[in-house]
């Protein structure tokens, strides 16, 4: 255990280093985040109907872009070299399994590029949209207390979900030349079945019944409903079961997989 914590210490803290690229980042995603909150106003404008109202789904939007981080964007890009590079071979000497160890630092990764940025977009759309005249587009404050503990959990899983999904993206290396395929397919699912290209809350039906069934949703919009109030807090209990049922299968899937494919692993170079 103190192998991985290791792991994660030493990667959390390296990718703290890079706040230049978290500035660039935020600023990024608060212009994205000011575009699409606009395009959703008008929608609102337009008198079409939907089960939460323009203010709801505004912080909604606003918390998709301070937790951006967690999307599923492709392979950890550290791991990624590894395999390319045949590094991989120094961490299968190492006296701990490498599933573990590659899920350590990918956590860290994940954790310290949400640590960058989620406050900066926060105190953006909390306080600054407010001061400039517009109440309506901002991001507002938790529905509860309780409500507010219970997306603390579920963001707890969605920080277990996400390395989770990254490291078995960067394990599909192992067979492939390149992860661009699967890092294309799990980009897009990951973006559409958390809600983050359309608020799943406005997409009731099909789409949000199979959004249930995968594990993206736990890495935006379950945390999110329990901080607009649309869930009860309650609910958490069933819903973090269910989520951390996904990470176990993502863990234990991942560990299997890899385990299968390092005997036909050949490391070239000399």
């Amino acid at each position: 255990m103190r192998a991985y914590l290791a792991t994660f210490r030493a990667r959390f803290r390296t990718v703290m280093g890079y706040r230049a690229a978290a500035l660039a980042g935020v600023f990024t995603q608060l212009f994205f985040g000011f575009i699409l909150v606009h395009i959703l106003e008008s929608w609102y404008a337009s008198g079409a109907g939907a089960p939460i109202g323009l203010a709801q789904t505004a912080s909604y939007v606003w918390l998709g872009q301070a937790f951006l981080a967690f999307q599923v964007w492709g392979p950890d890009p550290e791991l990624r070299d590894l395999i390319r590079s045949g590094e991989v071979a120094r961490d299968l000497l190492r006296p701990a399994d490498l599933f573990g160890l590659w899920f350590a630092r990918t956590l860290g990764w994940k954790a310290a590029g949400v640590a960058l940025r989620f406050w900066v977009v926060l105190a953006f759309a909390a306080l600054f949209l407010p001061a400039l005249g517009m109440p309506e587009l901002a991001l507002n404050a938790p529905a509860s207390p309780a409500g507010f503990a219970a997306f603390l959990a579920m963001m707890a899983l969605a920080t277990l979900t996400s390395a989770g999904l990254a490291v078995v993206v960067s394990c599909f290396q192992f067979s492939q030349v390149s992860a661009a395929g699967a890092s294309a397919i799990a980009g897009a699912a990951s973006m559409f079945f958390s809600g983050l290209i359309v608020p799943l809350p406005l997409l009731s039906g099909p789409v949000e019944r199979l959004s249930a069934l995968l594990p993206f949703r736990g890495l935006a919009d379950l945390p999110f409903r329990f901080w607009l109030g649309t869930l009860p807090p309650r609910a958490v209990f069933s819903q973090a079961a269910y989520q951390a049922g996904w990470v176990l299968a993502l863990i234990v899937g991942g560990w299997l997989y890899t385990r299968s494919r390092l005997g036909r692993i050949a490391v070239a170079g000399g």
